[in-house]
């Protein structure tokens, strides 16, 4: 790992059609560091495209080394009655972090933290990271070094499944009541009438398209919708056009649409992508004239049973951590948040805020030896 006094250049994306310059480089970095497919390229321009407004702006430090690209920071920028805040593109939910090159890690953050509370005079800077994030640390050392006030609390983790062995050793050492679930499911099926579970992949992105937003017209999220006033899932379109578009200039990524169909009719779909080994469950909805069948959950047995059987993907990653994941899998990731402040103002605001998430966090901080480690 580098170290000493070496300062590199940056150059500062302020314009999301820039990120297509760097497409390539970008995405080759992404592959060596983080290895999240929602920090490709493509994801982070559809987020800012969807997202961007008057005053919440792309602000992207791209660090380079002898004109080599060695470190990303894909952050917004916001500017309230003169306070300026700095967050990730990416939301918590899919783990974002600082997509940076190891032999520079070091220097790179410290240089970082400098460009934003220096060169920019930022106030706030709020980051969720995955609790084994090898930034985590350096940016805690070097926010003592630099007089960075410094706060950590934790973030909704995700659950994994490691595909190991075949489906059925797993299915059996579920025990006989997760069979007997899924199995009473087929049968209400099989009295209803035709069904089947089929796939749609990347190839055929237009078909799949409209099969998941037929059955968005009649998901229960609909009627959610209609009362906040909107006529369609925007997150949705955005992830739908950023897996295209990945898809298409990166080759270890892939997107596909699994459907559950009764009578010819689509019943629930499960968008889920594969990167690097990883099989990422995503975007799922289902008729909510068909509840009764429970189809989103026998969707997803179909899909990891099929995962398994594939034999593609080392890992499952659920990316949330609701009740229902722990069916499938006792292994939670954990996911924390990091508030950085400096200023009098933003320090005491800053204290308050994190003293509440603390208090009602504190169950989780005494199960997690890793965090108190930290903290």
């Amino acid at each position: 790992m580098a170290t000493g006094k070496q300062v590199f250049d940056v150059q500062v994306i302020l314009n999301s059609d820039k990120i297509f310059e760097i497409d390539r480089e970008w995405n080759e970095l992404v592959g060596q560091s983080c290895e999240n497919p929602f920090m490709l390229s493509s994801f982070v321009w559809q987020i800012i495209k969807s997202s961007c407004s008057r005053d919440n702006s792309p602000l992207i430090p791209v660090f380079l080394c002898k004109n080599r690209i060695i470190g990303i920071a894909p952050f917004m920028a916001k500017k309230t009655l003169g306070v300026r805040s700095v967050k990730f593109v990416n939301k918590s939910d899919v783990t974002p972090d600082l997509i940076v090159d190891n032999q520079y890690r070091e220097i790179l953050i410290a240089q970082m933290l400098d460009f934003l509370f220096r060169k920019l005079n930022c106030k706030f800077v709020e980051l969720p990271l995955p609790l084994e994030s090898p930034n985590l640390q350096i940016i805690r050392e070097q926010c003592k070094v630099k007089g960075i006030n410094f706060r950590l609390s934790p973030e909704m983790g995700h659950r994994i499944l490691p595909v190991t062995g075949s489906w059925s050793e797993f299915e059996s050492a579920r025990g006989k009541n997760f069979r007997q679930q899924f199995r009473k499911t087929e049968r209400k099926l099989d009295q209803a009438g035709r069904w089947q579970v089929l796939c749609v992949d990347d190839d055929e992105g237009t078909v799949a398209v409209e099969k998941v937003l037929d059955v968005e017209k009649r998901s229960w999220k609909q009627i959610w919708r209609v009362r906040k006033g909107d006529d369609a899932d925007e997150d949705l379109a955005a992830f739908i056009e950023a897996s295209k578009r990945a898809a298409a200039i990166e080759s270890a990524f892939k997107w596909k649409v699994w459907f559950l169909e009764l009578n010819s009719q689509t019943v629930a779909y499960l968008l889920v992508l594969q990167y690097r080994g990883v099989a990422y469950l995503t975007k799922t909805s289902y008729d909510q004239r068909y509840k009764g069948f429970y189809p989103g959950q026998y969707l997803r047995k179909a899909v990891i049973c099929e995962l398994f059987n594939e034999r593609q993907v080392k890992t499952i990653d659920f990316l949330t951590d609701l009740p229902h994941h722990l069916t499938w899998t006792p292994i939670c990731k954990r996911r924390v948040r990091i508030i950085m402040a400096k200023g009098v103002i933003p320090t005491l605001a800053q204290s308050s805020f994190t003293n509440d998430l603390l208090t009602m966090s504190q169950r989780l901080l005494n199960h997690s030896p890793i965090l108190q480690s930290i903290s």
